[in-house]
């Protein structure tokens, strides 16, 4: 009889991103063998040297030591699965991890340009100071790369810390890796154009060139690919290829596809089946706006004369894409269910699905969706065409994302996903989703299970895993991280960046007042064993939004809190500082401290307040209104902070260099928050009978994964 394995698995990371795009879009290691660990953290997480990266023009250049840019929850071009955070991720319940290769050629074409072709001004300056650490951009090799990294990292693993992260290449394999207290990686790949073959045209002209039929090439690429390692694949990334049609859900990749497919996506209306997604309206979020212009990736939402294509979108209510699975796509999907290949569902077009989901059914072969990006049932939706303020206001928000759309699950689609014995892994960055569980949600019941009220954080994640868990029934539901993917990381519930998600929805909040809500009633964050080490003004950043307009004034208090409760020396050289000594002042019922010395106005009244505060005193009517008002803003979020401790038992902190990390102020700001996110999910309600399916999904994998090789069995014969 089979024991069943325990723990988490993660079906959908990239360990190795920093090989993608040439080396130049993307920073930082997931290790280093440098001889001791300072020069490692300096050579995996410090700054580039002899170079520029897209990260250091859109979030700065500050890794290692004082990791004041990055990593953080919102971070996009940085590496956030260092090795030892991965341990940490492992050492609290981590099992198994979907190691995907990843690649965009197209932004590394729009970043080096043709070196047949003159450059542009951006690709000159991108030759000469963002020179490639990578010498070839096409997929396969790219591919191949970054498997031989993924093994050269096991390696080192096991010659240098006991061997506790090895590679399974077969379910057995992961079995046993997991049974004997390791990490199972299982190798992945995720890109646009799988084999370099962008279009049809480039699978037949192989074919002929080596005198065989489209078949034999799928199959012999496939072949190579599974002698590497590869046993999982989503067949459709970001654009169309020769084997079916991308979901559209970001007008980017439109000038991806036509990058790499060579034409514009062939868009038709999906509103009778929910979608409300509109490319027209789409301005590229997540991704920095300045630098998709520099890229030339915004050229159809630019000021220009509509185009054709443009208008052809304005007469349609939402968009999705046309394409299905094609005539090849059907050979790939039956080519991977004869070496028993792991599916992936996710980046299809809603035709390519149903016609993939036909396949697999008629042979009762398991898929996966391993990193769902959504779910439309919990998108904000409304009965009319997401276009302009009237409609927008319908649908309570103004970012798009928020909307269904093509990437986001169907309930059909899971329910096929469970009755075929697949598993469904929700994407790790829920941003604003309707309730599962509440008043206004999908189960109108009285009290909810977790209660949806802090935009873009654990509280979100729960509403998609418990309606995962609800369609799935109970079983079978994982995460997926897709970290160092482009897809961010959970929020904090606490701090300068609580319910950041709202930032900017005109109409979901459009004076603020919802996120203040939001943020007031968080209580029960994550207790950890240390008081806070890092009070530097980095980690209290953002827009500080708190319904007054002085944002400024809203991180300095959050800064103070923290050089109080990290029990720092300070010298009242600003006003952070200055409530901070005023605050340490009040707990040691130091009155004198406060008093003495020549003191300007503005320096005693914050001292003064934070007295105030931290001793459990309220303002005199000798005390100036400056006081009396900084007191009340100070006591605000000194509840705030007292909420922030929470019950449960105390956690150590993640520390590395001159930086700890803090699950309520900093999110998930990196691999190793893993943990810290977990405990979360328990201190806002998710209780056992919730979790089981997450803590017992690296077994779900591994049945889903032994299903797969059983049906080419029984299927094709060996």
């Amino acid at each position: 009889m089979t024991t069943p394995v325990y723990g988490i698995a993660d079906t959908h990371a990239h360990f190795m991103a920093q090989l993608e795009c040439g080396g130049s879009f993307f920073w930082g290691n997931p290790y280093s063998r440098a001889a001791t660990e300072e020069d490692r953290l300096h050579e995996a997480l410090g700054p580039r040297e002899g170079g520029l990266t897209i990260g250091e023009f859109q979030e700065g250049r500050e890794g290692y030591p004082s990791f004041s840019d990055w990593p953080r929850f919102s971070t996009l071009y940085y590496q956030q699965a260092y090795i030892d955070w991965i341990r940490r991720a492992f050492d609290n319940g981590l099992r198994l991890v979907c190691c995907l290769c990843v690649n965009n050629e197209s932004f590394y074409k729009r970043l080096y340009g043709d070196p047949a072709i003159p450059p542009s001004p951006v690709q000159a300056f991108a030759r000469e100071f963002m020179s490639p650490r990578v010498s070839y951009h096409d997929n396969k090799a790219v591919i191949d790369h970054q498997i031989d990294a993924i093994k050269s990292m096991v390696k080192y693993v096991a010659d240098n810390q006991n061997g506790w992260m090895q590679i399974a290449y077969s379910p057995e394999e992961a079995r046993e890796i997991i049974g004997k207290g390791k990490l199972a990686l299982v190798l992945g790949i995720e890109v646009d154009s799988l084999g370099n073959w962008r279009v049809p045209a480039d699978l037949e002209a192989e074919a002929r060139e080596k005198k065989t039929d489209v078949r034999s090439v799928i199959r012999a690429e496939l072949e190579r690919l599974y002698q590497a390692g590869v046993r999982q694949i989503t067949p459709i990334h970001l654009s169309d290829n020769p084997f079916g049609g991308a979901a559209l859900y970001n007008v980017l990749f439109n000038t991806i596809n036509v990058d790499i497919a060579g034409y514009n996506f062939t868009v038709e209306d999906g509103f009778d089946d929910g979608i409300r997604y509109r490319m027209d309206i789409d301005s590229g979020d997540p991704a920095p706006r300045p630098l998709l212009q520099i890229l030339g990736l915004l050229e159809l939402d630019s000021s220009s004369p509509l185009s054709t294509f443009r208008r052809k979108l304005e007469m349609l209510d939402s968009h999705r894409n046309r394409l299905g699975l094609t005539h090849y796509g059907e050979m790939l999907i039956e080519e991977m269910m004869r070496l028993g290949m792991v599916i992936d569902l996710d980046h299809m077009s809603d035709h390519a699905k149903d016609k993939t989901l036909d396949i697999v059914w008629s042979n009762h072969y398991p898929v996966i969706f391993s990193h769902a990006l959504g779910f439309r049932d919990l998108a904000l939706t409304a009965d009319v065409p997401y276009v302009g303020n009237p409609q927008r206001t319908h649908y309570q928000t103004s970012h798009l994302y928020n909307v269904p759309n093509e990437h986001q699950a169907r309930r059909a689609d899971i329910e096929k996903v469970r009755d075929l014995g697949g598993i469904v892994s929700v994407l790790l960055n829920q941003p604003n989703v309707r309730d599962f569980d509440g008043p206004n949600g999908l189960k109108a019941t009285a009290n909810a299970t977790v209660a949806n009220n802090c935009a873009g954080s654990s509280r979100s994640w729960a509403q998609a895993y418990l309606y995962a868990l609800e369609v799935m029934k109970g079983q079978n539901v994982g995460l997926g991280s897709d970290v160092n993917g482009l897809a961010g990381l959970p929020g904090p519930r606490f701090g300068t960046y609580a319910a950041y998600r709202l930032e900017g929805d005109t109409a979901r909040d459009a004076y603020g007042t919802l996120r203040v809500q939001q943020a007031e009633t968080q209580e029960n964050g994550v207790r950890y064993k240390d008081h806070l080490i890092d009070a530097s003004p980095a980690r209290f950043g953002g827009t500080a939004y708190d319904g007054d307009g002085d944002a400024t004034l809203n991180r300095d208090i959050w800064r103070a809190l923290g050089l109080f409760k990290a029990e720092a020396s300070v010298n009242g050289w600003n006003r952070a500082e200055n409530i901070a000594i005023g605050l340490q002042a009040g707990l040691t019922e130091d009155t004198l401290r406060l008093a003495c010395g020549p003191l300007r106005d503005d320096c005693y009244h914050q001292r003064r307040a934070g007295f105030l505060v931290s001793s459990d005193r309220e303002p005199t009517d000798d005390d100036p209104f400056e006081v009396y008002e900084l007191y009340g803003k100070i006591q605000q979020y000194y509840r705030r902070w007292k909420a922030m401790e929470g019950d449960n038992y105390p956690l150590d902190r993640c520390v590395v260099g001159k930086r700890d990390f803090d699950y309520n102020l900093d999110g998930f700001a990196h691999y190793g928050m893993l943990p810290d996110f977990l405990q979360d999910l328990h201190n806002i309600g998710l209780q056992e009978e919730h979790t089981h399916s997450l803590y017992h999904s690296a077994e779900a994998y591994v049945q889903t994964w032994e299903r797969c090789a059983q049906r080419s069995i029984e299927i094709f014969g060996k």
